[in-house]
């Protein structure tokens, strides 16, 4: 589905294509002259003025804002101007008008025109998207699905559409579409972006429908050959063996099934974070072992060094899913090899998961790529509520860094208050190149908050912090969880008294981190627990309840299974409770005592808008100004 405010290019850019293949077919004049298809025909001088005349006329004659009066006009047009230059346009604002009249048969018809006789013009990605509006306003789904793959091929990346253009296709392949039509689509666009989608949901529908097996075998094998990186490869794999044994067919297997009991790990187990990577490794084995002992299973963790560094990663991630053949992958330590890693995993429909990267955008990279530790988002959020449902302060200040992220937070924070009840009164920003902090703290103690946020590094608050203090801006401070650092409280913490932040494993319950501790030290003696560890053991855990051998594993539903577990969970920080909060008690960071501050409970639970709108409202494109672009 589409918000409100994507119509407005939608209404510009799909209605016009309606008309553009009509006219050129029903008016005389509008064929390509013979040996010239996709060429504009040749005009005398004189000829080539009148119609540049004629087009600037059609653009601001106030007269054409009526459709009827646009349609008309334009067909005169391209009959007595064929092949003259903006025949495109032309046939874009004839065509639109065709639409607002109702003419689909003309609009069909010039669609025809300007894919034959203008291949490369602008105007063809809106036509190839009103087609897919008009057909999906008749509830023609094999039209518009067709109309949708020629759009996507067409349109460019940056290209606003897209996105919805994509979510609309793939519910009309799982949704709308017979066998026979995705089969279809297939045949027409097999390059296409939905061609490996569209491959493997008509063998797997066979198989469902009793199709002969040997048809079924043939497809599935073809698709393993014509699409090796898809997503739904080891699905396809899968189900071709379960065709060998129900029906005896000696299926070719060339490409090894992802094998569900080995389990991937990326870590710097060499170089300057060897230490960190080697906690991840002895976590994530600790997690595979107690399973292991649990259930009498024979799980196995592969683990590869990254050395930290980006190609390193991606050349392990590769072995693990093309030589080792695992299941799913945990890491990498640091956002950069993550980053890399993710864009492949994506690409093979390998599930990721991220325990430790601290980017905030990368679950964003695919639908394989999971995050499972505490973004600075998420941090927000827990302060903000903590610090108006618990320590019942109600006027914010805002100090963030200058720069996009450091705006970005600010904005989210002052969301965050309101929801809850409270009101931020003033938002500066500060160089964080800067030492000097007299002016920015001068305009806070103006407002007077009652508490300040301040998402600032360890290195930049023990600067800050003093400098609150000494002119006398006394506040509570909320800020985020890289303040639970043993420096910054040694070094500032006679400043930032009281100051409350989330623990780095905030999205990890108490008891959890009991029960990994007690693991951990029976199983490692002598070697103490950190945050890495502990996110990593519970980032693999998640790997190992997804894992079903008797519903079938296979890597699109570990994906599945992932997914479903963290939405199960509540990762928005607006539930996490305050016992995983720290709090600054003279030169100690403490849990915050929520038995002294317990959550207030809201007279009526706060609402988020998320209205939304139908893909397409027909009546709304074609009800807008013309746009002649």
């Amino acid at each position: 589905m589409i918000r409100r405010s994507q119509r407005v290019a939608l209404r510009s850019g799909l209605v016009f294509c309606l008309v553009l293949s009509v006219g050129l077919a029903l008016v005389p004049g509008c064929a390509a002259p013979p040996g010239r298809r996709g060429v504009t025909a040749e005009l005398d001088a004189a000829t080539q003025r009148e119609a540049a005349t004629a087009y600037r006329r059609l653009l601001a004659d106030p007269r054409y804002e009526d459709p009827t009066a646009l349609r008309e006009a334009g067909v005169e047009w391209l009959e007595a101007y064929a092949g003259a230059r903006n025949e495109d346009h032309v046939l874009w604002l004839t065509g639109r008008a065709a639409a607002q009249t109702g003419n689909s048969t003309l609009v069909a018809r010039l669609f025809d025109r300007l894919d034959r006789l203008h291949p490369d013009s602008e105007y063809r990605v809106e036509s190839t998207h009103l087609r897919a509006v008009l057909a999906q306003d008749r509830g023609h789904w094999a039209e518009e699905a067709d109309a949708l793959v020629q759009f996507l091929a067409i349109a460019g990346a940056d290209e606003p559409r897209v996105p919805v253009a994509r979510q609309r296709i793939r519910a009309l392949l799982e949704e709308r579409l017979t066998t026979d039509e995705i089969d279809a689509l297939w045949r027409a666009h097999p390059r296409s972006v939905i061609g490996s989608t569209a491959a493997w949901l008509t063998a797997q529908r066979r198989y469902e429908e009793a199709g002969p097996p040997e048809e079924v075998a043939a497809r599935l094998e073809n698709f393993l050959r014509e699409y090796p990186q898809s997503r739904y490869v080891e699905d396809a794999r899968a189900l071709l063996a379960r065709i060998g044994q129900e029906y005896g067919i000696d299926a070719s297997r060339d490409l090894a099934v992802a094998q569900p009991d080995r389990i991937g790990l990326l870590a710097p187990l060499s170089g300057q974070y060897a230490g960190l990577g080697q906690s991840m490794f002895d976590a994530a084995l600790l997690a595979v072992e107690e399973h292991n002992r649990a259930t009498g299973q024979n799980l196995q963790l592969v683990g590869l060094d990254t050395r930290g560094d980006e190609v390193v990663a991606v050349q392990a991630a590769r072995r693990l899913i093309e030589q080792e053949n695992v299941i799913a992958i945990v890491g990498g330590l640091l956002s950069s090899t993550t980053v890399a890693v993710a864009t492949l995993a994506e690409e093979r429909g390998v599930p990721l998961i991220s325990p430790t990267a601290t980017k905030e955008t990368i679950g964003d990279l695919g639908v394989y790529v999971f995050q499972t530790n505490l973004t600075k988002a998420v941090e927000t959020a827990m302060v903000a509520r903590a610090g108006v449902q618990a320590l019942r302060r109600t006027r914010y200040g805002v100090l963030f860094p200058q720069g996009e992220q450091g705006a970005a937070l600010s904005l989210q924070f002052a969301q965050e208050v309101e929801r809850w009840g409270g009101e931020v009164v003033v938002e500066l920003p500060f160089n964080p190149a800067a030492t000097d902090f007299r002016t920015v703290i001068r305009e806070l103690r103006k407002r007077a908050p009652e508490a300040l946020y301040v998402p600032a590094t360890p290195n930049v608050m023990r600067l800050i912090a003093p400098q609150l203090v000494f002119h006398d801006l006394r506040t509570q401070l909320l800020g985020p969880s890289s303040w639970g650092n043993s420096l910054l409280v040694r070094e500032a913490g006679d400043s930032m008294q009281r100051a409350v932040f989330p623990s780095s494993v905030a999205l990890i319950s108490s008891a959890d981190q009991e029960n990994f501790d007690s693991l951990w030290s029976r199983r490692r003696p002598g070697t103490p627990s950190d945050p890495i560890g502990l996110k990593t053991y519970f980032a693999t855990r998640r790997v190992i309840e997804a894992l079903d051998p008797e519903a079938g594993t296979t890597r699109l539903r570990v994906r599945d299974r992932i997914e479903a577990g963290l939405l199960g969970g509540d990762t928005s920080g607006r539930g996490t409770g305050l016992e995983r909060l720290s709090i600054i008690e003279g030169d100690q960071i403490v849990s915050f005592p929520a038995q002294i501050f317990p959550l207030a409970r809201p007279t009526a639970a706060p609402a988020d808008s998320n209205e939304v709108l139908p893909l397409y409202d027909l009546d709304d494109l074609l009800g807008g100004d013309i746009d002649s672009r």
